[in-house]
């Protein structure tokens, strides 16, 4: 009797605040790897543990209001086995806020790169996504995009923020005669803006398409700065094709920075083909600098959605001697929810 007057105690009070976070959605996965790396022991790794809280609401204007926050945990990624750990390594992801309607959307805070969306053949998971410029997320920015305009969408993005720490070379030698530097943490190498990103993208029967551009000025005033170049531009193109369960996807794109002796191309091939439940994967990319051979990988998956939120895979990746020659196999279990 006692135990049912606790129980129902308890399921009072858990139910009060569920109500008040009735648009409140949470949301989460576990990914574990055992993956095996040439020249490297076993690892038995988290491959990115997340967990995260997003929800939107009305406001007085008739706009919609909403937020996302989601962090990810990376312990247990190296290091000896023990009863438990203090190292959470702990990442934010995603911290953003913003407004909506017919007008289209503003996000602030940390947020997807929209540039990002070109990267359409990275859908598999170790092996995917290894030769790309740019990152899925960034931090310090304000964006708009469009609402969805017959399929066809873009969006502009800046980033401010604030102070580099760069390091600057002090004409100095230690005693091995390396070079002695030290953190010059003034507003001498950057704008006030960094960086600008636009991004458009149209899709329609099974095809897609999107386009990026991403260019960042410094106003380096310091001749001997090892941190950071005048500029970096980017800009590339990502197509996808779907039909029935056939997927076919590929994506280009350069980056030149003026401290660099030439530009970096990246480009990358994915195709995948599901039956039923079973989803199977391969790709081939290269990155290349124009003085320099290119480093390439190849892989292929094969992919099982179990329902309730899991699923399991292996991959098998190969990459040349400029790519790392770090060949693998990787056997990966991941629970949603």
């Amino acid at each position: 009797m006692k135990k049912s007057i606790i129980a129902l105690a308890v399921a009072g009070a858990l139910a009060a605040p569920a109500v008040s976070m009735a648009d409140a959605t949470l949301y989460g996965r576990l990914h574990f790897q055992m993956q095996f790396v040439k020249d490297q022991d076993m690892n038995i790794a988290n491959a990115g543990h997340r967990l995260g809280v997003k929800g939107e609401s009305e406001m007085d204007s008739g706009l919609t209001a909403f937020y996302q926050i989601e962090t990810e945990y990376q312990n247990d990624r190296s290091g000896t086995s023990s009863s438990g750990t203090v190292d959470a390594n702990l990442k934010v992801r995603l911290a953003n806020a913003g407004v909506k309607g017919d007008f289209g959307k503003v996000t602030v805070g940390r947020q997807s790169n929209p540039y990002s969306d070109i990267y359409v053949s990275d859908i598999f998971e170790y092996n995917s996504g290894v030769f790309e410029n740019e990152s899925f997320r960034m931090g310090n920015a304000v964006s708009y995009a469009t609402p969805d305009l017959s399929g066809f969408g873009a969006s502009l993005s800046f980033v401010a923020d604030g102070t580099h720490k760069a390091t600057v070379d002090t004409g100095a030698v230690d005693a091995d005669g390396n070079a002695i530097t030290t953190t010059d943490s003034t507003d001498n190498y950057n704008k006030d803006v960094d960086a600008y990103i636009l991004g458009a993208h149209y899709e329609a029967n099974g095809f897609y398409a999107a386009a990026a551009y991403k260019t960042a000025k410094y106003e380096k005033q310091h001749s001997d700065s090892l941190s950071y170049s005048d500029s970096m531009d980017s800009y590339g193109l990502g197509l996808s094709y779907t039909v029935n369960n056939f997927l076919a996807a590929a994506y280009w794109e350069k980056t030149k920075t003026d401290n660099a002796n030439d530009s970096v191309k990246n480009w990358d091939l994915a195709a995948s083909y599901t039956m039923d439940k079973t989803t199977f994967g391969l790709a081939y990319g290269q990155s290349k600098t124009e003085s320099e051979d290119a480093a390439k990988r190849t892989m292929v998956g094969v992919y099982q959605n179990l329902g309730g939120g899991a699923d399991v895979y292996a991959e098998y990746g190969a990459y040349n001697e400029k790519a790392g020659d770090g060949d693998n196999v990787v056997v990966g279990y991941r629970v949603k929810f």
